[in-house]
């Protein structure tokens, strides 16, 4: 099985932080934390912006910015869903502990989502 992509968002950097060093206990790869922009777009840096391209079937093309529907529907940071937060984690997951780094996350404040 190929291993899977989590994404998460967290209210605040010490919340994602928190998460972050449980998740490099589970020997995650690849693991950033960033911020989301002012305009709701997701912070452009190397693998964010790989994973998303690579996990989307949205049209992203890598420049930075979700799709209308992707914020509209989604409700990234500030914009609709209030429980999402501004910060967001994202890493490469073995799939034998997917729902363990799920359980990471949720227990350390974040809301898991770019499923």
């Amino acid at each position: 099985m190929a291993e899977r992509h989590l994404q998460a968002y967290f209210r605040t950097r010490d919340e994602a932080e928190a998460a972050a060093n449980k998740l490099r206990v589970l020997r995650v790869r690849d693991l950033e934390i960033g911020r989301m922009e002012d305009d709701g777009s997701a912070p452009v840096s190397g693998v964010l912006t790989a994973l998303h391209a690579l996990n989307s079937s949205d049209g992203f093309t890598g420049g930075g910015d979700y799709p209308e529907a992707a914020l509209a529907g989604g409700g990234f940071g500030s914009h609709g869903d209030d429980r999402r937060g501004e910060v967001v984690l994202s890493a490469i997951v073995d799939p034998g502990i997917f729902e363990q780094a799920e359980h990471v996350v949720k227990d350390n404040g974040g809301i898991i989502g770019g499923r």
